[in-house]
């Protein structure tokens, strides 16, 4: 890592070098300048794409959630003609969709119970 930032800082000085010899009455103020330049506008360019990162992330994480809360049920149509559809169930949002058969709005109504369990009574161990 610090091999990297030597090569890094060693380019800098070059390329800083290579402007300031433009300047050869003002050598030590051009490279010091140019060199201060190019820091800072890394720093900027390494902050704004860092910031465009992390939203996209952001972004990538909120289609996560959307898509984790989004269930599939197979439902029947109660138009009487036995039609079965799946349907994406949604709990944060009321639930319609269009039967494929006869063509009508229908709003699912998501109803949960409590069941109780039993466990099994077993007369060997």
């Amino acid at each position: 890592m610090i091999q990297k930032f030597l090569i890094s800082l060693g380019i800098t000085a070059l390329v800083s070098g290579l402007i300031a010899a433009l300047f050869v009455t003002h050598w030590i103020l051009v490279f010091l300048l140019a060199f201060v330049v190019q820091v800072m506008a890394f720093y900027i360019g390494n902050t704004i794409y860092e910031n465009r990162t992390l939203l996209k992330a952001e972004q990538i994480r909120i289609e996560q959630l959307k898509e984790a809360v989004k269930q599939v049920a197979l439902v029947e149509c109660p138009c009487g003609q036995k039609n079965r559809q799946d349907v994406i169930v949604r709990f944060d949002e009321n639930v319609t969709y269009k039967c494929s058969e006869c063509n009508k709005t229908i709003k699912l109504d998501i109803d949960i119970k409590p069941v109780l369990t039993t466990e099994p009574i077993y007369t060997q161990k």
